[in-house]
């Protein structure tokens, strides 16, 4: 085989052509009104190329925080189940290519298909331009998603939103399964300024009849969503009323713990069509008056990573998925996403926290497994709560923050100093995350990175590439 077909050949060749295309709008780099975001542009280039998204099952999952671990945990588990699965996420921390994931596919075919599929995307947006204006680069990628899913003939495909819901890029699929995870505000210049809009835009993933799943929400932003769902007749099932949680334990190396799932009324359970064949399903057996107990051991940390895998777990009961105790216990067990309260070394974590919610758990976790205190090094883009952000990181096992300048996006570094210092918070700016990491790896006391993607991604390009990326 020659060289230039090595699966590691064909990932470079995929890396570069993703880069050509943020010369389109990148809305992740670049952020833009809301009048930018609509659907009839991907519904052309969709409708170009046959709509493969049509072609598989599709589990579409949105939300503020714990969507991107959700939908890795659903993806894993129906792969270990024996089932050709494929995952889209965003955004990327170190490669384009870990948005994208086949499972059960040698490695050469998947990196043929890959680069030839993004070929085929890029060909589709440079023709449809006249009709459908220039695509964007998340609409190349998202179509690039679907028709490799459809090439490699996945069983069924996780699908995670990039932004929002309503209008997101994704949502032009017909889902067997809506999932919506912990909602908080963000992105309020696009999405609204209260918890009632931001559920409304989530809200817009819910499909007729199909039915959804929800983490615990805020009452107001619960009420938006259950009322989406009545209105499309789609069978609605909460999460706090069907599953608990207990004996969570937290350490360096992973937590464990006990989750409780009640058995759900037929009503609730779709019974589709690709697993309506089997006989060993997700709710067998039972304890305890109809409810399945799970001993969870992961590698994962913090309680809401515990919810995200209640979550993908009640979402396979939704669907009667077919999944014993011990393929469950595990997968879970081997189950890494990278950049979420990740372990990279004996003493250093990072985690893609940059609203003020997510931070405040970050830190309480951290808090958990390093009780002897820690540093905070700190890089958010503009824009973000750095009021709240300020009021989080006053935490009394936080010893000093350290505040830098993510890649990419414009910092928001001279906000959360003023915020700090009015606070009375100990800190210092260090602009460069690589001098940051350098001091502070020669204290030999533990580290939580924090802020952004952008942050994980200068994290990685410095000094850990391989273990926060995913590899060839």
């Amino acid at each position: 085989m020659p060289a230039s077909s090595t699966p590691s050949k064909l990932f470079e060749q995929f890396e570069k052509l993703c880069e050509s295309f943020t010369k389109y709008l990148y809305f992740e780099r670049t952020p833009v009104d809301q009048k930018e975001y609509k659907l009839e542009r991907m519904r052309i280039l969709l409708a170009a190329c046959r709509n493969p998204q049509n072609s598989i099952p599709i589990i579409h999952i949105a939300g503020s925080k714990g969507k991107g671990s959700t939908t890795i945990l659903i993806e894993s588990l129906l792969s270990a189940g024996g089932y050709r699965t494929g995952r889209f996420t965003s955004p990327h921390i170190h490669h384009y290519r870990e948005r994208f994931y086949v499972s059960n596919v040698p490695q050469i075919e998947y990196a043929h298909s890959l680069l030839e599929v993004t070929r085929e995307a890029e060909h589709i947006g440079q023709t449809c331009t006249e009709k459908a204006g220039s695509p964007t680069m998340f609409e190349l990628l998202t179509l690039t998603a679907f028709l490799l899913f459809e090439r490699l003939q996945c069983d069924i495909a996780v699908i995670e939103t990039g932004l929002g819901g309503r209008l997101d890029t994704t949502n032009v699929v017909d889902p067997i399964l809506s999932v919506i995870t912990h909602l908080e505000l963000e992105h309020t210049e696009i999405l609204g300024n209260t918890i009632e809009s931001i559920a409304a835009e989530k809200a817009g993933i819910i499909k007729k009849k199909v039915p959804v799943i929800s983490s615990k929400q805020e009452e107001n932003a619960r009420i938006v969503l259950e009322k989406r769902a009545k209105d499309m007749q789609s069978p609605w099932i909460y999460l706090p009323d069907i599953c608990a949680i207990s004996n969570l334990s937290i350490r360096k190396n992973g937590m464990e713990f006990s989750a409780h799932m009640k058995q759900l009324s037929q009503e609730h359970i779709s019974h589709h069509t690709m697993f309506e064949h089997t006989t060993e399903h997700l709710s067998s057996p039972t304890t305890n008056h109809g409810t399945t107990e799970f001993d969870i051991h992961s590698p994962l940390l913090g309680e809401a990573h515990s919810k995200n895998i209640c979550l993908a777990l009640a979402s396979l009961h939704i669907l009667g998925a077919p999944l014993p105790q011990h393929t469950i216990q595990e997968t879970l067990k081997n189950t890494h996403i990278p950049g979420r309260m990740q372990r990279i070394d004996y003493n250093l974590f990072v985690d893609a926290a940059h609203t003020p919610h997510s931070i405040s758990n970050a830190i309480e976790t951290m808090a958990i497994i390093a009780p002897e205190g820690f540093t905070v090094l700190l890089g958010c883009v503009e824009g973000k709560k750095s009021d709240q952000i300020a009021l989080n990181i006053r935490h009394p096992s936080i010893h000093r923050v350290i505040i830098t300048d993510p890649i990419i996006r414009a910092s928001d570094a001279k906000n959360l100093i003023a915020e700090c210092t009015k606070h009375f918070i100990i800190h210092e700016y260090i602009p460069e995350a690589r001098d940051a990491l350098k001091i502070l790896k020669k204290h030999q006391s533990p580290i939580l990175c924090i802020g952004s993607f952008f942050l994980l991604a200068a994290i990685a390009d410095i000094i850990y590439p391989e273990s926060i990326s995913v590899s060839d």
